[in-house]
């Protein structure tokens, strides 16, 4: 059986989908239904969820057999049903699919075994085992054992799968923000260990759920160091907040995809999606985003070259210009913010930049795109201002339009033009604006771009 996973992992960052039983639970079926069950009772609606990951940009569709294992959908009167219910999450998942979609089969850990129940650990494998082959059987192109809680449940997952060494896998862990084991905050070096000295080797390693897209760049920075695998990662949308007696997800697409592109920038990490919490909204923001980003498996510390260089002495801020000299002077500045028009007429904006000048104004300050809206360039405002009002500019510099090449060429431009005020500023994500559609693309914040001013400065 060729690994289909490797394949696509060699071509391109991979996109996943995102939650299942989120979504199952938003249709209105309640805690107490047994939602791999809904693959015989409400094909439909499982279909209509793939589907929705798939219009999305999803290159992988993940079965919905999180907790189809013989112990877990015995609590449901479906414990004869386990075959079935795999074969059709399977073939659910791949109607919904294009020609070169991935069916990643979903095993999830075994579930509490009740106590007094005779089961041990060569009943464990066994229920493992059946569900790996039914899913087998039905053509998933890989298994996906995803959010493993404990090292024990790693090593089930392992002793099950040896049994299909011609299967290619991944297995994706649940871990804290301190890259510990959810279920029992055991270190991740005591997982690693097993899948290290394993003889059927997984294709690739993840992480998933967990506490949200911050919690889970905490983690993963721990952990890349640990692995020589590469890495799938989907985290939860974040913590639910008791809002008012509801329970609300604070992650919005626009936050999660902010993180997703940090994932993918990462060295090792090939794969992104969602998890707990998150939806076809989430995925398709990561799929506009992180798609067009080039794959970095081996991505080093970023330096500007290994020959030594001469820094120049950066000019004095006294120097700069006439704001500059009065904030080096400590004295008092005053400055007005003007927003660039809409249309392409400068002349009211420059009048209002006069009228600043008039009144003793030091500087008007030029908003790069504020709220995410689309105006004319506050660099040629800046300018106009300059030459045709003969007051200073301060340049707003927005780190979400623009990667870091844009930016330096801008910065470049601006010195050469005489504009020497510049604030930088991060961004509104452009779901906030006139364009929700509209990707961002945040190299960097704006504490990175002072850095890369720094040196642009020194020479």
């Amino acid at each position: 059986m060729s690994d289909k996973l490797k394949e696509l992992i060699d071509k391109k960052i991979i996109i996943f989908d995102g939650a299942i039983g989120t979504e199952i639970y938003n249709k209105h079926f309640f805690v107490n239904t047994s939602f791999e069950g809904l693959n015989l009772t409400s094909p439909d609606v499982i279909k209509e969820i793939h589907s929705s990951y798939f219009n999305a940009g999803a290159d992988i569709l993940t079965t919905n057999t999180y907790a189809a294992n013989r112990n877990k959908l015995t609590r449901y009167g479906f414990n004869d049903k386990v075959v079935e219910i795999n074969i059709a999450g399977v073939e659910l998942a791949r109607e919904c699919a294009g020609d070169d979609t991935l069916i990643a089969g979903s095993v999830g850990p075994i579930g509490d075994i009740p106590f007094g129940s005779g089961v041990d650990k060569a009943k464990i494998d066994e229920m493992l085992c059946e569900q790996i082959e039914a899913l087998k059987n039905a053509g998933v192109d890989f298994i996906l054992f995803e959010t493993i809680p404990t090292e024990e449940d790693v090593v089930n997952a392992l002793n099950a799968i040896s049994k299909f060494p011609e299967l290619p896998y991944m297995i994706s862990l649940s871990v804290d923000r301190n890259c510990e084991t959810t279920g029992k905050g055991e270190p991740i070096q005591n997982v690693l260990r097993h899948i290290k000295d394993c003889e059927n080797k997984p294709t690739a390693l993840g992480l998933n759920c967990g506490n949200g897209p911050e919690a889970m760049l905490a983690a993963l920075e721990k952990f890349m160091p640990q692995v020589n695998y590469p890495v799938i990662v989907q985290p939860n949308a974040g913590v639910p907040k008791s809002v008012e007696g509801r329970m609300i997800y604070m992650t919005d697409p626009e936050y999660f995809t902010t993180y997703s592109v940090r994932f993918a920038n990462l060295g090792g990490v090939i794969g992104v999606g969602g998890c707990c919490g998150t939806g076809p909204d989430h995925i398709r923001d990561v799929a506009r985003s992180v798609s067009p980003l080039s794959i970095s498996k081996e991505l080093k510390e970023f330096t500007i070259s290994d020959v030594e260089i001469e820094l120049k002495e950066a000019v004095p801020t006294v120097e700069k210009s006439k704001l500059g000299a009065k904030i080096a002077r400590g004295e008092w500045v005053t400055s007005v913010e003007i927003v660039p028009p809409r249309g392409v007429d400068l002349t009211a904006t420059i009048e209002k930049a006069r009228a600043c000048k008039e009144a003793g104004i030091d500087a008007i300050n030029i908003p790069d795109g504020p709220r995410a809206s689309s105006r004319i360039s506050p660099i040629v405002t800046s300018m106009k201002i300059q030459d045709e009002a003969g007051i200073e500019a301060v340049l707003h510099v927005c780190c979400r339009d623009k990667n870091l090449i844009s930016m330096q060429a801008d910065m470049l431009g601006c010195s050469a033009a005489g504009v020497h005020n510049m604030l930088f500023v991060t961004g509104d994500p452009p779901k906030l604006g006139d364009y929700p559609f509209a990707s961002a693309v945040f190299d960097v914040d704006s504490i990175g771009v002072v850095k890369i001013q720094n040196m642009l400065n020194h020479g």
